[in-house]
């Protein structure tokens, strides 16, 4: 089974660091100005997308990345056509505590040989909980996971993979057996 809170971690280490992000502007051969992600600082992760939208209200703010956005770290890569951040504000000046993170179309999620793959995701960082919806399925060297619906869990670093409404099962699918044993003897 893929390492749960791997993929927490790459999604609270996003949360953490989303903040304006220095870009620099080049000119392309057709002499439209096109817009790069500086090169990658230690530490930092970097979102781009074709548009940015930051929507500021009393209650809160949006932030909503759509077109080819792109999220990089220092250990992983995530992909997505949309991702709305929502914030809970409490004055005026105040950025507020990230709520939930939504990313939907095609959304890819890599660190390293794991890949996380689903229509829709939900970041839910006061519950410690990520949900994967549309199709989800995790792959990494060790095997497959898929359902109709997949929750990790975070602070007790569960999974849950729920049926569907038309009877998708959840499905695990692992090396052989004869692979695994020689695995293990040669280790």
């Amino acid at each position: 089974m893929p390492a749960r809170s791997s993929y927490l971690s790459i999604i609270f280490c996003l949360v953490s660091q989303l903040s304006a992000t220095p870009v620099q502007e080049s000119t392309s051969p057709t002499g439209q100005t096109q817009t790069e992600p500086t090169p990658k600082e230690d530490g930092k992760t970097v979102i781009t997308s074709n548009r940015l939208e930051v929507i500021n209200t009393e209650e809160g703010n949006r932030f909503i990345f759509e077109g080819d956005v792109v999220i990089t770290g220092e250990d992983f890569t995530a992909n997505c056509e949309r991702m709305e951040v929502r914030t809970d504000s409490k004055g005026k000046d105040d950025f507020g505590a990230i709520s939930v993170i939504e990313a939907t179309g095609n959304v890819t999620v890599q660190q390293q040989s794991r890949i996380a793959t689903a229509g829709r995701v939900l970041i839910h960082p006061e519950k410690d909980e990520l949900i994967l919806e549309d199709n989800p399925v995790v792959r990494d060297e060790n095997g497959t996971v898929s359902g109709y619906r997949m929750i990790l869990h975070g602070e007790n670093r569960t999974i849950s993979v729920e049926p569907g409404p038309e009877g998708q099962q959840p499905r695990v699918e692992l090396p052989s057996i004869e692979s695994i044993r020689e695995s293990s003897e040669n280790e």
